[in-house]
C-alpha cells in the first residue's frame, strides 16, 4: 500500500472506483462478521471523528461518551453481544482551534498518540487507524516529522507487544478551505506526505497505507470536513483492509 501508483481509480455517478482492488460497501452481514470480538481506536482529529461516527449505524453499537459538552471529550462504542468495542480520542498538541481557552482546562484528555497506544491490551484482536494532517500543518514541517516519527516509534512498540494489530495510517486529503491562517488549504499535503512514508519505511511491510489524495481530487473535495460521500468511501476502503484480514 506505501509503493502504489496514482491514480488508483474515478469517480462514476457520485461513487469512487477502485482499480486497483475490491471497492464499494461490504455486504452488512459481512462487516459485522469481520468485526466482530474487535477494537477500533482511531487517534487522530475531528475528520477520524466523522469515521468513527460513520460507523457507528454500520455495526449497532452503542454510544458511550463523558458529559463534557467539548466536541474532542473522548468517545467509545460499544456492542457487547459481538464483542465489538470502538473509540476515538484527538491527538495531542499541537492542536488548532478557536476555543483554545476550553482547551486548556482539558490538557489531559489531549493525549499524543504514543501515549495513547500504551494502554492497549494484548489479548484482543486490535485495528489502530492514525491521521496526522490538518492540525499540523501550518507548523513548521519539523514539528510534524517529530510528531510523525514519535508515532511511528510507539507504532513499532506496539507491534512488539501485539504484533497482531493491525495499523493503518490515513494520508493527507485535498481540502481547499480552512480557518485562517491555514492558507492555501491543502498545500503542504505533498511535503506532508512525503514525510509520513519515509518515517513509516521500516513499517512498510507491517502497516497499511491509506492514501485519499486522489479520491478527494476526482470527487472534487473542498472542506477540510470531507463530504459525506467521500467518508463513505473512505470507511469502505478501510474496511476491505479490515475484513481482509479475518
Amino acid at each position: 500500500t506505501w509503493q502504489l501508483q496514482r491514480p488508483r481509480g474515478f469517480m462514476l455517478h457520485g461513487h469512487w472506483i477502485r482499480t486497483d482492488c475490491a471497492t464499494g460497501r461490504l455486504d452488512a452481514g459481512v462487516e459485522r462478521a469481520c468485526l466482530a470480538n474487535t477494537t477500533l481506536t482511531f487517534a487522530g482529529d475531528s475528520t477520524l471523528l466523522q469515521l468513527f461516527t460513520d460507523l457507528i449505524p454500520r455495526t449497532g453499537c452503542t454510544l458511550v461518551e463523558s458529559h463534557a459538552l467539548h466536541w474532542h471529550r473522548p468517545r467509545a462504542c460499544v456492542r457487547a453481544d459481538t464483542g465489538f468495542q470502538m473509540s476515538w480520542a484527538l491527538h495531542g498538541h499541537p492542536h488548532q482551534n478557536q476555543q483554545q481557552q476550553q482547551h486548556q482546562h482539558q490538557q489531559p484528555l489531549l493525549l499524543q498518540q504514543q501515549q495513547q497506544f500504551e494502554h492497549l491490551p494484548q489479548k484482543q484482536r486490535h485495528v489502530v487507524l492514525i491521521t496526522l494532517f490538518i492540525h499540523l500543518s501550518i507548523h513548521h514541517m519539523n514539528v510534524f516529522r517529530d510528531r510523525i516519527r514519535a508515532a511511528r516509534m510507539a507504532v513499532e512498540r506496539l507491534l512488539e507487544r501485539s504484533p497482531s494489530t493491525l495499523v493503518v495510517v490515513r494520508g493527507p486529503h485535498t481540502a481547499y478551505y480552512g480557518w485562517s491562517p491555514h492558507l492555501g488549504g491543502d498545500m503542504m499535503g505533498p511535503a506532508m506526505r512525503e514525510i509520513i512514508v519515509s518515517e513509516f519505511r521500516p513499517l512498510r511491510d507491517k502497516v497499511v497505507y491509506l492514501d485519499f489524495w486522489d479520491m478527494t481530487v476526482a470527487m472534487e473535495n473542498s472542506n477540510f470536513h470531507p463530504d459525506p460521500a467521500i467518508n463513505t468511501a473512505m470507511l469502505n476502503a478501510l474496511l476491505h483492509h479490515v475484513c481482509a484480514k479475518t
